[in-house]
């Protein structure tokens, strides 16, 4: 993320003297005699409390938790105040980059899929690092960090933006981060690498902003320009291309860039703006479309414009106030479809040849916006969905209407906070009962869902859909009910929690459509205001894959057996 290759010059010492160093951070702290103020880049913290065997068999819930809890919990022992920051909507200047991003990573994951569908069984020891349902990591580190300190999500700005700004306002001493763009916005923390990161020991290397513009000859107001020139999530690389060939020494790209930059007067007029133009794209096709673009890539670097606590569009609407609340809650969903924000769309299933539940999704979706814009019951609203058709398709943004429930909605105030004894929590659960009946109608016995334990509910209701709905295996479907709960009650064979030898075809899809379908479940519950009854999911995937590889060889009055312990829970066979 950020600028290409920049983190590649800022090591090489021969070009940039004392811009990166490895330090340990607890030391740091504890040596830094005022407040440790450490801003966290969420995005970046995906994927290293996980290894290669968890990711390929989903999560092992239990023990990301307690790695998570254990790190953040030993940066605040040793001083640290931690305020954290994650990604919104995708921002419009960004789609084009995203949609490119997520296009490769499925084209990628397609060869993997090749060699299962082949083979039936793969050995882990023959596969490549799988990144987990992002989805659901986003969700239990969000959740997670709360614990530790604020949680800022940026639903109208790019998030690096606000993050930056917030560090540089309230005086930080570093960024933890793998973005590149951080040694670019003014600000004079450091920059710790997550990538070189040592979540052990708390060594990493870091980097230094200050140093980085020394060595470049530029000030703070001229490094945003170098870095659109260099190319960022904005413009890419493809399109600067012609002018970084430009230079005689290709070798020298930053340097030759940052001398490029000097000769510019730091306040760019429009002429100047022709002038670079000019220089970068020659007058070519689309010759404006891309100064626009040249130019909105500079001023992603612009903090200033950044403002806390963070400005809400249309502070005009008679609705402002529950906007605020909606958003000091962390109801993320609901604001995106009052603002009619674009929302993703997941795969729940990575290859799109063999099996499709995108339509199934934005049913959903749909049913969901109708809930929220019920008391608008306008038939023509149109929202913004980011989604993947079909295989042979690219990702697009679409627009979608929203299907109203004949049920009565409560006012939106009402149903998103609810109040001991307000008597609303069975109008909810119809709610929540009629969007996920989806199109084959089959409607959940809400009275028996919330009369289980609240760690089983979102669990039961996500199962319920998928084989009603989706098709999914009851047989499969069992194994995730009979996983959790040995994840839960450890009684069988210790060996049952090691990291399985081989993948079953069926079990690697199928624990991945669970865990996905699972996050989009969690929305639903608090978008009907069932919030109370969500819990961090416990789901164990060396546990389910061990599970499922003996199950497939127990004779079935065995498996009757085992069923009977999960028996309550079945609601898809009732």
């Amino acid at each position: 993320m950020g600028i290409p290759d920049l983190h590649k010059f800022i090591n090489d010492t021969s070009q940039v003297k004392n811009g990166c160093t490895s330090v340990n951070m607890l030391q740091c702290i504890k040596k830094h005699s005022s407040e440790t103020l450490i801003v966290i880049d969420l995005e970046g913290l995906l994927t290293i409390f996980t290894n290669k065997n968890e990711n390929l068999c989903g999560i092992r819930s239990d023990v990301f938790l307690k790695r998570t809890r254990k790190f953040f919990h030993r940066l605040v022992t040793a001083g640290a105040k931690l305020a954290f920051f994650g990604d919104g909507p995708i921002i419009n200047n960004k789609q084009e980059t995203w949609f490119n991003r997520k296009q490769t990573k499925y084209n990628q994951k397609l060869k993997f899929f090749d060699k299962i569908n082949e083979e039936g069984t793969i050995a882990i020891e023959n596969l490549k690092y799988l990144t987990p349902p992002m989805s659901l990591i986003k969700s239990l580190l969000k959740k997670i960090a709360k614990e530790f300190g604020p949680l800022i999500i940026s639903m109208e700005f790019e998030c690096d933006s606000v993050l930056a700004a917030y560090a540089t306002k309230n005086n930080a001493y570093a960024v933890l981060t793998d973005d590149t763009d951080f040694l670019i916005y003014p600000g004079n923390w450091k920059v710790w690498s997550i990538k070189a990161l040592d979540k052990y020991k708390f060594n990493t290397l870091q980097y230094n902003p200050v140093t980085l513009r020394r060595a470049l000859g530029l000030t703070e107001l001229q490094m945003p320009l170098f870095a659109a020139l260099c190319g960022n999530d904005i413009i890419s690389n493809e399109l600067l291309e012609r002018f970084h060939r430009s230079f005689q020494n290709d070798h020298h790209k930053f340097m030759n860039i940052a001398n490029f930059v000097k000769k510019l007067p730091v306040q760019l007029t429009d002429e100047n703006w022709n002038e670079i133009g000019t220089s970068v794209f020659s007058q070519n096709e689309n010759f404006e479309t891309k100064i626009e673009l040249l130019k909105e890539s500079y001023e992603m670097y612009d903090i200033k414009r950044i403002n806390f606590p963070l400005h809400v569009s249309g502070d005009e609407e008679p609705n402002n106030e529950i906007i605020h609340q909606i958003l000091s809650t962390g109801q993320n969903d609901v604001y995106i479809i009052l603002k009619q924000l674009h929302f993703k769309v997941p795969l729940l299933h990575e290859d799109m040849r063999e099996v499709n539940y995108t339509k199934l999704l934005i049913e959903l979706r749909r049913r969901m916006i109708g809930v929220i814009l019920k008391h608008r019951n306008d038939p023509n609203i149109q929202s913004k969905v980011i989604v993947k058709q079909s295989h042979e398709q690219p990702y697009e943004e679409i627009s979608i209407t929203p299907i109203y429930p004949e049920i009565e909605v409560p006012p939106l105030d009402d149903l998103l906070f609810p109040e001991i004894g307000d008597g609303l929590d069975s109008q909810r659960k119809l709610l929540l009962q009629w969007i996920l009946s989806g199109t084959k109608n089959n409607q959940i016995d809400t009275d028996k869902l919330f009369t289980l334990r609240t760690d089983y509910i979102c669990t039961v209701a996500t199962l319920f859909f998928l084989v009603k709905e989706a098709d999914f295996p009851k047989d499969i479907a069992d194994v995730v009910l009979l996983s959790i709960e040995e994840t839960r009650n450890k009684s069988m064979d210790p060996k049952f929690h090691e990291a399985p030898k081989y993948l079953v075809k069926d079990a690697f899809i199928y624990d991945f459509v669970f865990l996905r379908m699972y996050i989009l479940v969690e929305k639903i519950f608090k978008i009907v205001g069932l919030g109370k009854y969500l819990t961090l999911v416990q789901f164990d995937g060396f546990v389910f894959h061990n599970l499922y590889q003996a199950w497939l060889d127990i004779e079935n009055a065995r498996k009757i057996n085992l069923i009977k312990r999960i028996d309550f829970l079945r609601l898809y066979d009732m």
